[in-house]
């Protein structure tokens, strides 16, 4: 259905499910994600493309793309500058 799920550690806010979360034994869904059609996940950062060619992002700074803030990101945030990926 397009939508994300993670389990996990989230030190970093890999898991995109908030800052309340530090670790998920079962996959759980991610709040507010839909129409995603493909993921990347790493060490401490998870990449994912929506069926619109939008890129998003969420966990470590020290991974971030296209992002000013040298904060944790714990939600997933689209990267703006990049669209109609495939």
């Amino acid at each position: 259905d397009g939508s994300l799920w993670s389990w996990g550690s989230n030190s970093c806010g890999q898991l995109g499910q908030g800052r309340d979360v530090t670790l998920l034994t079962q996959p759980t869904k991610i709040p507010g994600t839909h129409s995603f059609v493909q993921i990347s996940a790493g060490h401490q950062f998870s990449l994912a493309l929506d069926s619109n060619g939008h890129v998003w992002q969420n966990g470590s700074a020290s991974y971030s793309l296209g992002r000013e803030s040298q904060e944790n990101q714990f939600t997933p945030v689209r990267i703006e500058g990049l669209s109609e990926i495939k």
